[in-house]
């Protein structure tokens, strides 16, 4: 067991990204989950889904939307988080995300979210814009 120590950074969006689709376990492409906020949000298990979407990792096809967000609040807030975490993660085909509590050390705000008016849901241009921006931010990582 140890403990990773976090800086929390203020967010607009934040985003999960699986290297590997877990849905069909195609490993040719990437899926991603995008909250408003902070990723606690996503990672902590709050009510609501994440917009989910999928796309090749070579972006030979534009990213496909598969979920709308529901995710009816927004963490915001600074500071450092803790995380316990456990070899578990390393197992074959386990995902042990989301078992372990983070701890920050300022309690987040917390807001909720129209998404009437979030871009997120409103401006279909942003959001493709935003899903090939996270599918960049994942091709830095080796």
């Amino acid at each position: 067991m140890a403990v990773l120590t976090q800086k929390v950074v203020e967010s607009e969006y934040a985003f999960v990204v699986h290297t590997a689709n877990p849905l069909t376990r195609d490993r040719s492409e990437m899926y991603a989950e995008v909250v408003v906020g902070q990723g606690e949000a996503l990672v902590g298990n709050s009510a609501g889904r994440a917009m989910g979407f999928s796309c090749p990792k070579d972006l030979s096809a534009p990213p496909k939307l598969l979920s709308m967000p529901s995710k009816g609040l927004a963490l915001h807030g600074a500071g450092v988080i803790f995380r316990s975490d456990s070899n578990s993660e390393d197992l074959p085909d386990f995902s042990g995300a989301g078992l372990f509590d983070s701890v920050p050390m300022v309690q987040h705000t917390v807001s909720s979210v129209a998404y009437r008016e979030n871009r997120l849901v409103t401006d279909p241009a942003f959001a493709e814009s935003l899903m090939k921006k996270v599918h960049r931010t994942r091709c830095l990582v080796p």
